[in-house]
């Protein structure tokens, strides 16, 4: 925890300390229908799912006739059907303007069941979406107010140790 910029060392803190949390998160989903079936399915955000995405923004913009350089405040349609871009598009722009890899985050080492490991992996793999959904920056503010978020909705000790 000296060094943020350490992912791997800031992963590993988080499982080791996580475990309780993970049981809670898993038994959570298991009581929820996408939730089981997000357990059954174990699908995963990679290189697949960014092109997608990316695919989405291009689409965007040829249906749209407009540049690449977009801003938008509430990146979710604006609060309106139609209007905005969808989350996929989104997600492509956030990850596009901040040269993100979906493939960066490091592998869970320290759970050793794999289901937990697969909770986890999804947690961290999820992180870039709440950036998405929130309009919060990967900034060091941006990052403590998402773990924060985090901390409510997963119980996750790392997110009160960031």
């Amino acid at each position: 925890l000296n060094d943020p910029a350490r992912a791997d060392a800031v992963a590993a803190v988080g499982e080791v300390t996580g475990s309780y949390a993970l049981s809670k998160m898993m038994t959570g989903m298991e009581r929820d229908d996408v939730g089981r079936r997000i357990l059954r399915e174990r699908p995963i955000v990679d290189d697949a799912v960014a092109k997608r995405a990316f695919d989405l923004l291009q689409q965007r913009h040829e249906d749209e006739n407009i540049g690449t350089d977009i801003h938008f405040h509430n990146p979710i349609n604006n609060g309106a059907r139609g209007k905005g871009m969808t989350f996929g598009a989104a997600y492509a722009k956030f990850m596009q303007t901040h040269e993100f890899d979906p493939n960066s985050r490091s592998s869970v080492r320290f759970v050793s069941d794999p289901n937990l490991s697969y909770v986890m992996t999804r947690y961290r793999q999820s992180h870039d979406y709440w950036h998405v959904l929130t309009g919060l920056p990967p900034s060091v503010l941006g990052e403590l107010a998402l773990k924060w978020l985090e901390l409510m909705q997963t119980g996750l000790p790392l997110a009160a140790l960031s």
